[in-house]
């Protein structure tokens, strides 16, 4: 059983997350702990978070209050509903959350059926639960359950890979909306990036493109998101569809929510950003050609991914760290991993930055007759000699120069006529 652990402050998107499954007829409650039941049967979203913001409002210095655990039994686990409601009922009890409220959501909308469980990490007494090196507690946990309940044992040892539920969204089925909160929302959740570019690397991968929209509405600047659906060549094909229409959690403001909290995350953990370099300057080391480096890199789970004019330059370049779930603009890593430095380094091609060379060694442009009718050097030069004074004169007293009178004694000044100081007149008081 592999077991994945995620957190935050908004309890919301997580609830609607799981909410969209059971509408769509992709999940269903299995079982609730601590939170009251309607009498038609129905989720609310509501109710649920106002039994976990009685807890969380215990101690609001709690930052992300709120956890959301995923266990993934093996396919060849055929549980029942009763056998999932009591493993993810002793997962609870084992990781510290056995008197917590939570929710059991079970999604079938995969060929493995999983449980999403989620709750908070305030307990009654407003005390913090203790959620240090969580994922490998509840590894170790999903371990003893295994070897009791006798489990089939993941041979990848448990870790959380990409999940095998994305396949490219064909617009050409009935179900795209359904298609695209699946893409959508696993990448969003599972990635960290900082910008729209980052994640449309990320959703182009599966056949889709998200596009800002801005405009006025009754006088209001209006901000907007909507996604397209990409052809194997890339090129955007039906209908766009807007956000609002799939839920907040795919509009424009959650995508900048999700934007500040993976520039938090790597404030907070920037040994992140070091392994993610680290790999690439080892792929990037000894004669490598493109295609050896993007094998190298793809071996160590990053994919690089470039993006070229039609004149095969390549303009920009996306790492996703498929180890660390981020993804980087080149340049947001260095400017050593830059487009232009992968330009210069496959291509052969100068970077376009020039280098300004320094100021002592800049040819210093050629003089021009400062008369009309002085049309060659010598001439010019007749003209200083004659009217001012003689070259030899003005090289002799560079070689004697003394910092006295500094702007006296430059030869510089003497080139031109020094002007006559006109004298004041002083006026008598009668």
């Amino acid at each position: 059983m592999v077991p994945k652990v995620n957190s935050g402050a908004n309890v919301y998107g997580v609830l609607q997350y799981n909410r969209i499954k059971v509408e769509a007829g992709d999940g269903r409650i299995l079982y609730m702990q601590g939170i009251p039941e309607r009498s038609d049967g129905r989720f609310s979203i509501e109710e649920c978070a106002e039994a976990f913001g009685y807890y969380t409002a215990l101690n609001p210095r709690v930052r992300k209050p709120v956890v959301h655990f995923s266990l993934n039994p093996s396919p060849e686990d055929r549980l029942s509903e009763a056998q999932l409601t009591r493993l993810a009922a002793e997962f609870m009890e084992r990781m510290g959350y056995g008197r917590q409220p939570y929710v059991v959501f079970l999604h079938e909308d995969i060929a493995r059926r999983h449980m999403h469980v989620v709750s908070v990490r305030v307990d009654e007494q407003g005390r913090k639960i203790d959620h240090n090196n969580e994922l490998r507690r509840a590894m170790a946990v999903c371990r003893e359950l295994e070897h009791e309940y006798g489990l089939h044992v993941p041979e990848d040892g448990g870790v959380q890979t990409e999940p095998e539920e994305l396949h490219r969204v064909d617009y050409l089925r009935s179900d795209l909306k359904h298609q695209l909160r699946n893409v959508v929302m696993t990448l969003k959740q599972q990635y960290g990036f900082q910008s729209l570019a980052e994640f449309n690397t990320l959703l182009e991968r599966f056949g889709v493109a998200a596009e800002e929209i801005r405009g006025d509405v009754r006088g209001r600047p209006y901000r907007g998101l909507v996604y397209h659906v990409l052809d194997d060549d890339g090129q955007r094909t039906g209908a766009a569809v807007k956000a609002s229409r799939l839920g907040d959690f795919f509009g424009w403001k959650a995508l900048e929510e999700k934007f500040d909290a993976s520039k938090q995350r790597l404030r907070q953990h920037p040994e992140t950003l070091d392994r993610t370099r680290r790999e690439i300057d080892r792929a990037r080391s000894g004669d490598r050609n493109r295609e050896e480096f993007t094998a190298e890199l793809r071996e160590s789970g990053i994919d690089a991914v470039f993006r070229e004019n039609d004149a095969g330059r390549i303009y920009g370049v996306t790492f996703i760290d498929r180890t660390t779930h981020q993804v980087f603009n080149g340049s947001r890593l260095g400017k050593e991993y830059a487009a232009d430095a992968f330009e210069a380094w496959f291509n052969g091609r100068e970077q376009e930055a020039s280098t300004l060379m320094p100021e002592e060694l800049r040819p210093l442009p050629p003089l021009e007759p400062p008369q009309p009718g002085l049309s060659s050097v010598e001439e010019f030069e007749e003209y200083i000699e004659t009217h001012y004074v003689s070259m030899p004169d003005v090289m002799g007293e560079l070689m004697e120069y003394t910092p006295e009178k500094e702007w006296e004694t430059a030869p510089e000044y003497r080139l031109f006529p020094r002007r006559k100081k006109r004298r004041r007149k002083i006026r008598k008081r009668i």
